[in-house]
């Protein structure tokens, strides 16, 4: 029993540690504002986590990363949220 709860334990301290290290978002508030601009869209949840996650700077690189996104957002609002959520992170704070 012990052993099983050092190996939950270790690959719990593993993945957080490799969650913050990732971590582009550090403050709720910049996450829930992320969020705010991704919900309007038609993407599926999983596709608004990989456009936040992936921190593409254009938006013909979402569309490479993600290609289920196809024509479920005008090429105009997915050229602006690059944008927009590289500004939330760069003034999170």
């Amino acid at each position: 029993m012990r052993r099983k709860k050092k190996n939950l334990t270790d690959i719990y301290t593993k993945t957080l540690e490799y969650v913050q290290k990732f971590s582009h978002y550090t403050n709720r508030d910049t996450i829930k504002e992320a969020r705010a601009l991704l919900k309007p869209t038609n993407l599926e949840p999983f596709e608004c986590t990989q456009l936040g996650n992936l921190c593409c700077t254009e938006y013909d690189e979402f569309k490479l990363l993600v290609p289920s996104i196809g024509d479920k957002i005008s090429d105009d609002d997915l050229d602006s949220l690059p944008k927009q959520l590289d500004s939330l992170k760069k003034y999170q704070g």
